[in-house]
């Protein structure tokens, strides 16, 4: 694991992408990074005592670590446009290009 999104906030990070960058909450993760929308990008907010972390799942490896059910932290997910993930993290091209061939 290991590809963020920062905002301005340490805490309710998924409401601050909400607000700031268009991201839409979602019920729950999809099966397959495959099923999400072409240029989505699938952004797991996993809620700390201290702090929120918001994870982009670029993989299905990704996307099964941060839906373990053994993980009882609160966890918020969300879709995001890939050009407005990228201007937060322009590091994930390479990523999101080789898992999606986006």
């Amino acid at each position: 694991m290991g590809y963020y999104l920062e905002v301005p906030e340490f805490k309710k990070k998924a409401d601050q992408l909400v607000r700031l960058h268009k991201a839409t909450k979602i019920s729950g993760p999809p099966y397959s990074i495959s099923e999400l929308p072409e240029k989505s990008v699938l952004v797991c907010v996993v809620e700390n005592p201290s702090f929120d972390a918001a994870a982009v799942c670029y993989s299905d490896s990704e996307l099964r670590d941060f839906n373990d059910p053994t993980d009882s932290r609160r966890k918020t997910w969300l879709l995001m446009d890939l050009d407005e993930v990228l201007k937060m993290n322009p590091r994930l091209s390479n990523v999101l290009v080789k898992e999606r061939q986006l």
